[in-house]
């Protein structure tokens, strides 16, 4: 079976957490990276001590450097977005948005899904030419 490498970004909060328990749990997905500005280098299950004894036993955190160059942490949708416009990037975009207003720069047309906080926010994306679906 082919597993899909997924990378969690912003990864040290509850919502990351419970994000890596379930993508831990997946029989499709593999974690590949973890990253995080706050506890870089860090290792994952020293935040999520509920982990342990997972996959996640040999992850560290890595720091937004990697993965954003140089942009402002909280802005890797856009990175990763304009990435996938230039082709360089083949692999399904997923948003988790857990603030319950959205900032416009989470909203791309390259993402292929959103998960979102409450349903005033499905209603922004919606209201910004996302499909419901």
């Amino acid at each position: 079976m082919k597993y899909i490498p997924v990378a969690v970004l912003g990864g040290s909060g509850y919502v990351a957490g419970e994000l890596l328990r379930l993508l831990l749990l997946h029989p499709r997905f593999q974690v590949a990276a973890v990253v995080s500005s706050s506890q870089s280098s860090d290792p994952v299950t020293a935040v999520f001590p509920h982990l342990a004894g997972t996959a996640a036993d040999g992850l560290r955190f890595e720091p937004f450097e990697l993965f954003t160059r140089g942009l402002a942490p909280g802005r890797p949708c856009g990175v990763f977005a304009a990435e996938k416009r230039r082709g360089k990037i083949h692999l399904p975009l997923i948003a988790v948005i857990t603030d319950f207003a959205i900032h416009s720069y989470w909203v791309h047309p390259e993402v292929d899904l959103y998960c979102v906080a409450s349903e005033e926010a499905r209603r922004y994306l919606i209201h910004r030419g996302i499909s419901a679906d």
